[in-house]
């Protein structure tokens, strides 16, 4: 698991793919089909092809998804 210092420096991790559709319950591909168009939480793309998720960016992408719902 590889550990980072967000901007306020508190600990964050980088999390798989794997690992953020078990977050957002959503397939492995659904999390690649938003990431071509432009949507859901930001990612990191390794040189050698690997995808990483800032956890406090999926956890802030999803507190933004609950504030704009609408039901």
């Amino acid at each position: 698991m590889t550990v980072l210092t967000t901007e306020s420096g508190q600990e964050d991790i980088l999390l798989t793919p794997k690992e953020v559709s078990d977050v957002l319950r959503v397939p492995v591909g659904t999390l690649g089909q938003w990431r071509h168009r432009g949507t859901g939480p930001r990612s990191i793309k390794y040189e050698s092809g690997g995808i990483r998720y800032r956890r406090s960016i999926v956890l802030a992408w999803l507190a933004e998804q609950e504030l704009n719902s609408t039901d």
